[in-house]
């Protein structure tokens, strides 16, 4: 009983770590991707164009 705790309390730190580091990805995934492909996409869109003109 004693060993399946104690293993318990040493894995559970790392779990909310993952948790943690998991929503974190997530978040920053969502406040600089989405920003950085909608500028892709402008640029491409951009170049697209200056194509077209030529």
């Amino acid at each position: 009983m004693k060993t399946i705790k104690r293993d318990y309390i040493s894995i559970m730190p790392k779990l909310v770590v993952c948790f943690l580091w998991s929503s974190l990805c997530s978040v920053l995934r969502k406040n600089i991707l989405e920003p950085v492909e909608q500028m892709n996409a402008w640029i491409r869109g951009a170049i697209n164009k200056k194509k077209k003109w030529k």
